[in-house]
Formats: C-alpha cells, sequence, structure tokens
C-alpha cells in the first residue's frame, strides 16, 4: 500500500493527509484508507455532522501550509478518485468498497496509546534490513493473541527541502487490557508494566521508542529537588493552560484523542522536554512499515473482551465487486452468519482481454503492425484476410500476448494482470524474445503492478522477476520457480512428490546443475542443459499398465493399482518442471508500460542506489558495485572472478537501470576493493577473490518451449 499511498498523496492535490486504520473486524481484518482535505464542503460536512455548524473545525492539525484545494468540489469525488487509485494498485484477489467510518463505537473516555517516537536526525531502519513491516508483525501478532486494537498512521507531504519526503504520526491502542488508569500513581505502573506487545515501538528498530518510554518520573524528582523555581516540566505540566498533564502525555490520553479525530498533534513537549519528535520525517522506503493490507478471518470475534469498546461501524456507500470462494465480507456480515454464496463469473480473464484490446489499439495507433494476438475476440475491425488473432507468430504453446512490428523490429508484448507470484510464463516469453533479438514490452494496468516488476512486495529480501529470474536461495544456489509442465521420463509415466510434499523445490547451483530437494535432501539432480526428464528420481512414480494405472514407491514396490491415474496418485503431487534461467536479469530490451487513464505510460524504475546517490559518483559506483555482488555473485572459496569480466557483465545491468555516470575500470575496481577481497598482483588481470557467479548465462535447457530436445533454438 506504500506506492498506493504515495500515489494518492500526488494525484489528488486536494488532500492534505492520507490516514490509515487498522483494525480487527467481528469476522475479518478491516483496513480503512482514509482522505483529510481542506475543502470547504468537507469541512461543512464535518461541521454539520457534529452540531457545530458556524464554528471552526479542525480535522488535521499539522498539515503541510499552501496546499492546494479543490473549492466546490464534493468530498464524495475525492473518496471516489482515491478509491479507483486503490483499485488500481492492489491484486484483484483483495476488494475494496467505499464506505462510511464511524470510530464512537471504539469509546470516547481516553485510553492508554502509544505513539512512534524518534530522536533527532535518526531514521527508521530500512525494510531490507529488518526483513518485514512493522505493521505486518504488529496485525499478526495481536491477531495470535486475539486482542482487539486500533492501529492509526497519518501521512501528509513534506516540504520540497530535506531529506524526507513525507511527514507522519503512527499510533496503536489495544482494548480489552483492563488497565483500569485513573490517578497518576495508575499512569505510572500501567507504563512501566504494559505488556511488550501492546506499544508500538515493539514493532520496530531498537532506536525507535513510545510515550510509554518517556521518563517522566525521573524530570518530577530532578524538578523537585534542582531548583525552588518553576522547571520546564513544572511549565509545561501542572502550571501550565494545556488541558492535559506530563503524565498524560505518557500515557497517549492526548494520543487517543488525536488518533481518533485524524490529527498530527505536534505536542512541543516531545521535544522540549525529552529530546524527541512525535511528527516523523519520513522517506518514501520508511511507508511500508505503515501501509499494508494483511488478510485475516476470525472463527471468534476478538472485541468479546472488551467490556467497554466494540468493532468500527461502516456504512457502505459502493460495493466492490464479489471475490468468489473466499470470506470475503461486505461490512454487513456478523459472527455466526453463513458465508454468502458468491456466483463465480470468471470475469478473472475479461480485465486482460481489455487490458490486450486497449494496448493493440495503442500500438496501432503509434505505427505498429500487428503480427499475431494470442486472444480470439479483440475490440478492433480487423480486415478477414489480415486478422492477426488467426495467426501465430510462435509455433509452441507458450507465446507472447501480442506480437508487433515497427521500422523493420519485432516486439513482443506481454499483457501482465494480476500476475504476481508466477512470473514463470513471463520468463519463458521474455528469455524467447532475447534469444531472438527481439524487444519485449511489458504492459500493466496500474503504475503500482508496473512497479511489482522490479519490486517484489511479497518478500522484502528477492527483487521482482526483471532483476531476478528466480524465486529465492539458498546455501547452495538459488531456487527456481516451476513451469506448469510435469516430469515424464516417458510418455506414460509421471513422477511425484514424496507423500507430504506438495511443491516441487529445484535448486540450480554454481556448476549449472539442476537438483530437485524434499525435506533437505536431493532427490533428483542433473545438469542444466539437459531435460529434467532424463534425470534418475528417487520418488513414487505413476504409470499406466493395461487399462489401468500403477502407483509404484521411489524403491520400486507397487503400492496400488487404480482404473484412473488420479485415483492411482492419491493424494501424492506430480513434480513440476523448473523454469530453466537463461539469463541473470531481462533488463536489456525489456521496456514496462502501465495504464493511466486513457493512456499508457512507461514505469521509470530507478533503484535505491541510483536514488540515493545521483549526485556523488564514488558513493553510487560503490553501493551499485555491492548490489550487483550480492545479487549476481556467491561466496565460494578457491574461486575467483576476472575483473574486466565482473565490470562487463555489471555495466550491462547498470545501464539499464540508470543514466548517470558509470564507472570506468578505475573507479569500478575501487568500488570493488572497498568491499571485497580483490587479488591486484597482476594489474592487467585482477580478479575478485573467493565468490563465484550464481549460475552461468546462456545455458539452454530442452524444457524451454522453444527449445527441441536437441537444444536448438526453433527460429
Amino acid at each position: 500500500m506504500d506506492g498506493i499511498v504515495e500515489e494518492i498523496l500526488e494525484d489528488i492535490p486536494a488532500l492534505a493527509a492520507v490516514e490509515q486504520l487498522t483494525a480487527p473486524g467481528a469476522i475479518q481484518q478491516e483496513h480503512f484508507l482514509v482522505g483529510y482535505s481542506n475543502d470547504r464542503n468537507h469541512e461543512r460536512a464535518i461541521e454539520k455532522a457534529l452540531g457545530n455548524q458556524g464554528k471552526p473545525v479542525t480535522a488535521y492539525g499539522e498539515g503541510a501550509s499552501a496546499t492546494p484545494t479543490t473549492k466546490g468540489r464534493a468530498p464524495s469525488s475525492i473518496a471516489s478518485k482515491m478509491h479507483e487509485i486503490v483499485k488500481s494498485g492492489i491484486p484483484d484477489n483483495i476488494k475494496t468498497q467505499l464506505c462510511q467510518v464511524d470510530l464512537t463505537p471504539l469509546g470516547l473516555l481516553p485510553r492508554p496509546t502509544s505513539r512512534v517516537l524518534l530522536a533527532e536526525n535518526m531514521h527508521l531502519t530500512r525494510i531490507d534490513t529488518v526483513g518485514q513491516s512493522a505493521l505486518v508483525s504488529l496485525v499478526r501478532t495481536l491477531n495470535a493473541r486475539r486482542m482487539p486494537y486500533l492501529h492509526g498512521t497519518l501521512l501528509t507531504r513534506a516540504g520540497s527541502s530535506g531529506s524526507h519526503d513525507y511527514l507522519g504520526a503512527s499510533r496503536l491502542v489495544v482494548f480489552g487490557t483492563d488497565n483500569g488508569i485513573v490517578t497518576d500513581d495508575d499512569v505510572r505502573t500501567y507504563a512501566e508494566t504494559v505488556d511488550e506487545d501492546f506499544r508500538i515501538s515493539t514493532y520496530f528498530g531498537t532506536h525507535v521508542r513510545d510515550n510509554f518510554d518517556l521518563p517522566v518520573e525521573s524530570h518530577h524528582t530532578y524538578a523537585t529537588n534542582a531548583t525552588s523555581h518553576p522547571s520546564p516540566v513544572e511549565q509545561m505540566d501542572d502550571q501550565s493552560i494545556r488541558q492535559s498533564t506530563i503524565r498524560d502525555l505518557q500515557s497517549g490520553f492526548t494520543e487517543y484523542r488525536s488518533l481518533l479525530n485524524g490529527q498530527m498533534n505536534a505536542d512541543q513537549r516531545y521535544r522540549q522536554l525529552f529530546g524527541c519528535y512525535g511528527v516523523l520525517r519520513l522517506r518514501s522506503c520508511d511507508l511500508i512499515n505503515f501501509f499494508a493490507v494483511i488478510p485475516a478471518y476470525f472463527d471468534v470475534s476478538p472485541w468479546g473482551r472488551a467490556m467497554t469498546a466494540s468493532p468500527i461501524g461502516v456504512s457502505v456507500v459502493d460495493f466492490d465487486e464479489p471475490l468468489a470462494g473466499t470470506r470475503h465480507s461486505f461490512g454487513t456480515e456478523h459472527p455466526g452468519d453463513t458465508t454468502r454464496s458468491l456466483q463465480n463469473t470468471n470475469e478473472e480473464s475479461i480485465p486482460h482481454q481489455e487490458l490486450v484490446s486497449d494496448w493493440a489499439l495503442s500500438l496501432i495507433r503509434n505505427g505498429h503492425e500487428i503480427l499475431a494476438i494470442d486472444q480470439d475476440d479483440v475490440d478492433i475491425d480487423f480486415p478477414e484476410d489480415e486478422d492477426p488473432t488467426e495467426t501465430t507468430f510462435f509455433d509452441d504453446a507458450s507465446r507472447p500476448d501480442i506480437v508487433s512490428r515497427k521500422d523493420g523490429r519485432i516486439y513482443c508484448h506481454e499483457i501482465e494482470y494480476g500476475n504476481k507470484t508466477k512470473p514463470a510464463k513471463l520468463l519463458t516469453n521474455l528469455a524467447r524474445a532475447v534469444t531472438h533479438g527481439y524487444s519485449v514490452i511489458i504492459v500493466t494496468p496500474s503504475r503500482g503492478d508496473a512497479r511489482q516488476k522490479y519490486i517484489n512486495e511479497n518478500d522484502p529480501d528477492r527483487l521482482g522477476p526483471l532483476l531476478e529470474s528466480y524465486r529465492d536461495v539458498d546455501a547452495n544456489g538459488v531456487i527456481c520457480y516451476t513451469l506448469n509442465a510435469t516430469v515424464q521420463p516417458s510418455e506414460d509415466v509421471t513422477m511425484l512428490l514424496p507423500s507430504g510434499t506438495d511443491t516441487s523445490r529445484w535448486r540450480r547451483t554454481p556448476d549449472d546443475r539442476h537438483e530437485l530437494i524434499v525435506d533437505g535432501d536431493v532427490v533428483a539432480e542433473g545438469p542444466a542443459d539437459e531435460s529434467v526428464d532424463t534425470y534418475s528420481y528417487t520418488c513414487p512414480r505413476v504409470y499406466e499398465r493395461g487399462s489401468g494405472y500403477v502407483l509404484e514407491s521411489a524403491s520400486g514396490e507397487v503400492i496400488r493399482e487404480q482404473p484412473t491415474k488420479d485415483a492411482a496418485s492419491g493424494d501424492l503431487t506430480p513434480i513440476r518442471k523448473p523454469f530453466p534461467i537463461l539469463k541473470r536479469h531481462h533488463l536489456t530490451q525489456t521496456t514496462v508500460m502501465y495504464k493511466s487513464g486513457d493512456q499508457f505510460t512507461e514505469f521509470a524504475y530507478q533503484p535505491e542506489w541510483a536514488l540515493t546517490y545521483q549526485s556523488s559518483n564514488s558513493r553510487r559506483y560503490e553501493a551499485a558495485a555491492n548490489a550487483f555482488i550480492e545479487q549476481m555473485t556467491v561466496e565460494s572459496d578457491g574461486d575467483t572472478i576476472r575483473l574486466q569480466t565482473l565490470r562487463q557483465v555489471f555495466l550491462k545491468w547498470y545501464t539499464a537501470q540508470t543514466d548517470l555516470n558509470s564507472p570506468n575500470d578505475t573507479w569500478f575496481g575501487r568500488a570493488v576493493n572497498a568491499s571485497y577481497d580483490v587479488d591486484d598482483s597482476d594489474t592487467h588481470n585482477k580478479r575478485l577473490e573467493n565468490r563465484t557467479f550464481r549460475f552461468s548465462n546462456d545455458v539452454v535447457s530442452p524444457d524451454l518451449p522453444f527449445v527441441d530436445d536437441e537444444g536448438d533454438i526453433d527460429m
């Protein structure tokens, strides 16, 4: 959701701030994205709802100054625009609805609420270091304990100067804890004994604090003993005209009010007394800690243990399309309701077809000749004798969605709608196009989808399929994506995974071998340039015999014979083939486009090292070299890589991602030598020591659909 929130703030100038509220509902996890505008109509609507018409209302406390307004634009139109951006940026299996949110069921009496605090010049630890979004950890922890809670993060644009992009405030209140806070002693006791899971700082790095950490007692003791004159803490406490005391600040009573009212609340006492800030200076890379969607369903409502609070009230304005086969709620169900049966209209393919048609029309307008469309029906009238829907450019089953030609150059077009976890087909078509020397254009329905071709949002340790052609890594190699094709040593024999295993985990090793891993053991292996059908397997198999099928154990013992293949296989899963990695990356010759309104826009990807060090060549070279070496190579005692060879591979990777100056031989050598061991005894043959490439480039396997059994590429 981080990219979606950024897009909302960028595309809707009328919004002063965006807030995500996350809380368990009665039967499922609820996520609300709330917009705050400085539109007069919006303010009047709030005033009228509060019975306070004619009096000023501050719905938002610390917004950026001089934010443009929409003068006369109805708040509902802003909400609809937000809704459109959210829908375009989330997977198809997550549905949304336009609604009104009522927080009054939570209760208006102050409750202990924790707020993220940071010291001056401190930043949150990057997600690629900590490994998990703070919000994801928070939701999973509190849901596992069945605690009712509300988490809220308010975000606004920062000024043009400074190293940060946004200002934000993030808070957590946990209900059902029976804290019973009444007196100052209760506040002090609660702050000292609060459960670690119930405070927001637990889910961030070690340098992050919250208001429960404030040393209020020591400040009071020092104020009493140090001088007979009013101390700063006393001036801002009992002798202050403020409505809350320093201990109220520690308990988060004031933060609870701000959380319910969507206020930033830049209380100066945090800085003046304790040297920290509640208004966070956030970079774009920090937002994933606060903005995410975590699906969850509850058999028992967590709110049963909250005696004085109830789930957030929701009034639905606009239902989204139904989602078949899930417990997706429309905000009207209650615990015990029968899950409604949703009609599966198989509409997933319709948006894909529409995107194919829209892109084909765009290509024609831009001078492309459409050679083939892998779709029966498009919204374009082609001449009967030149209908590309009836033409194939490639003979194998896996084909690009569109093939076009312009100025004598062939383009292969991949329309990616909702494919975020299984890119083997995309990688296959990328490998084919690059092998033939064709350009590839990937088209997605939104900017968020385009970004996911470079960024892996499911695993912060991994990159998208254009940067990494594999799913994961382990100590001995990379873990491959899998194809739909199953392993069949012969036409009537299918290999099966052992009982208890349902996923084919194939490893590609640095010496270019495929290994099938089951429970840590290698049960099949062979050269990557040979079909996995030819390997020897220590696995069960099912094969046809006579009029039936036989299931045979790994040792060759007949287990059962049944009239059908499925009956013989039982609950055993067929082994799927690995995607044979052809290229270390697919950045060159590939362009990613996304639909924006009625137009298509090229996605301009910039890696972190390029964004961070735009004005510093030496630091950018070092950061890029480190990222490249960690991505492309692996530690290997005794192995070396010639630095000149490494730089040649590096430059293709580097220039495909940025237009900034690239390092020459000298600068590249310095950048590598800063972090890695380099043998420079021979100045004409410097070598990176104790590392090797994760795998070789251009290893061709017959398991690629465009390669024949002899390893020749079909032209």
